[in-house]
């Protein structure tokens, strides 16, 4: 049975529809597990707790990133009848099972990757086989699996950096500029405002878009180089228009939820705060329409906090550097700690490996016949990857997941395009096992599980401990304390 989608070159398979099945069961699975455990916060589960308990209270609080996906666990929160009591500091346990409801959220989002995963190189046209093996290594991805699994926005960031990527290969399939592409269009517009709204690292993908209407517009060049242009730059400016505008909305959302003065009001910036007003006043329109004006507050603030975004510049026992990212030479980030069982977000490292050959296959597939398909992997994993070079703040290993996930789909590609078919069948077995296996094997620093053989685990003393260089700066640090 096939499944074709009118006016597209896409046609999915009833095989198609299984496969995503079993990979969505299966990352749904690896997700959940223990999600009760540890009952005490992880890593900044301190921080994103803290800002649904401010959500719910309706009282203002300043965060370096875009307030969506806050939002969004919020009213998810809201919705499960959470009323904001648990506390979010200290080492206690949390004193109610409702902490596993608010794991829950990030943890389902982040399931839907591998699956979309598939349909991203299904809709680059690429094989069933390849599709799979790139859905089962985003499913045991262990940097995607641990970011994703607790209160933390990394999770929902992954899925809408990935259906994005996903809505924008689907719109390159069109064959007709009618209104079908028009909607399609702005769900393009609308998936990067998302994730932008979410972290700044997803602005890259704005690069990637560009590549593709690029390329889509170019017949237009027939009729003349100035039409071509003039098509460029309508398209563009008003998928620039729609990101934008979604991106600006979440402020507005976030600014119309919080109209009470809360914590951090006295380390905020006064133009951005004047419009709070103490909670028991019933006078609440005043200050509200007070200047300056929504745009300008949002904007102000915007600039406030991606200042003090990148102003996060000091010494961190689990930082590490862009060249460590793409073959997990760096350290892990460490999580949690308690009674011998700890978490750590640490990467599959057959995944980044094979994520890796996929990028760096693309790169060089401009004799094949899927050259710009290749293309588009190695625009979109060198926009997400390359401008992190450029960022004088402190980084992590989960700050590479939006490349590392292109990459997975590159992996992929490179199956289909360099490999043939019983060659591939043997490396897609092979790449399955090895995926599954390291999964298996760090899982105790996943879960929290009791640990086995720590020279089992870490391949690597640089996972745990850093790098020379980490280790240099460790020390400079320390003489200048």
């Amino acid at each position: 049975m096939e499944f074709a989608i009118k006016d597209s070159n896409i046609e999915l398979l009833l095989g198609d529809i299984i496969l995503i099945m079993i990979i969505t069961i299966l990352s749904i699975s690896v997700r959940v597990r223990s999600v009760h455990h540890p009952n005490s916060i992880v890593f900044d589960e301190t921080y994103f707790g803290n800002f649904t308990n401010d959500y719910i209270e309706h009282e203002f609080y300043q965060d370096i990133h875009p307030p969506f996906a806050k939002l969004l666990m919020y009213k998810i929160a809201e919705a499960g009848e959470y009323d904001g009591h648990l506390s979010f500091s200290g080492k206690t346990p949390y004193t109610s099972p409702e902490y596993t409801m608010l794991r829950l959220t990030p943890g389902l989002f982040s399931s839907f990757v591998p699956p979309l995963c598939y349909l991203c190189v299904r809709f680059l046209g690429f094989s069933k086989s390849a599709a799979f093996t790139s859905g089962i290594a985003a499913t045991f991805e262990t940097t995607l699996i641990a970011e994703g699994r607790h209160i933390l926005t990394d999770g929902i960031l992954h899925f809408f950096s990935i259906l994005h990527v996903t809505v924008l290969l689907y719109l390159r399939s069109l064959k007709r500029r009618d209104f079908k592409f028009w909607v399609w269009h702005a769900l393009t517009g609308i998936t990067l405002g998302l994730a932008c709204a979410i972290k700044n690292t997803a602005w890259g993908l704005m690069m990637l878009d560009a590549f593709v209407y690029l390329k889509l517009l170019w017949p237009e060049a027939e009729v003349s180089m100035d039409h071509y242009i003039r098509q460029v730059l309508f398209y563009g400016s008003t998928l620039f228009l729609i990101n934008f505008l979604v991106f600006w909305s979440t402020y507005i959302f976030h600014f119309l939820a919080l109209p009470f003065i809360g914590p951090s009001t006295p380390f905020t910036h006064i133009e951005v705060t004047s419009f709070l007003v103490k909670k028991g006043n019933s006078s609440l329109l005043r200050p509200r329409i007070d200047p300056p004006n929504l745009l300008i507050r949002t904007l102000l603030y915007i600039y406030i906090t991606h200042r003090g975004n990148m102003r996060l510049g000091y010494f961190h026992e689990s930082q590490s550097h862009p060249d460590n990212w793409p073959l997990m030479t760096g350290v892990g980030v460490f999580f949690y700690h308690n009674c011998g069982r700890e978490l750590h977000c640490l990467g599959n490292i057959f995944c980044y490996y094979f994520a890796f050959i996929g990028y760096l296959s693309c790169c060089f597939a401009f004799k094949k016949p899927q050259k710009w398909e290749a293309l588009f992997i190695a625009v979109g994993y060198s926009f997400s990857y390359f401008p992190f070079y450029l960022i004088p703040r402190t980084l992590y290993l989960y700050h590479y997941c939006i490349p590392l996930m292109i990459g997975i789909v590159g992996y992929g590609a490179f199956l289909d395009i360099y490999l043939p078919p019983k060659t591939k069948g043997i490396v897609i077995v092979l790449s399955i096992a090895l995926l599954v296996y390291f999964y298996w094997l760090i899982s105790p620093l996943i879960y929290a599980l009791p640990l086995r053989d720590e020279r089992k685990m870490f391949w690597d003393s640089a996972w745990r401990f850093g790098d020379k260089r980490h280790r240099l700066e460790k020390s400079l640090n320390k003489e200048s304390k």
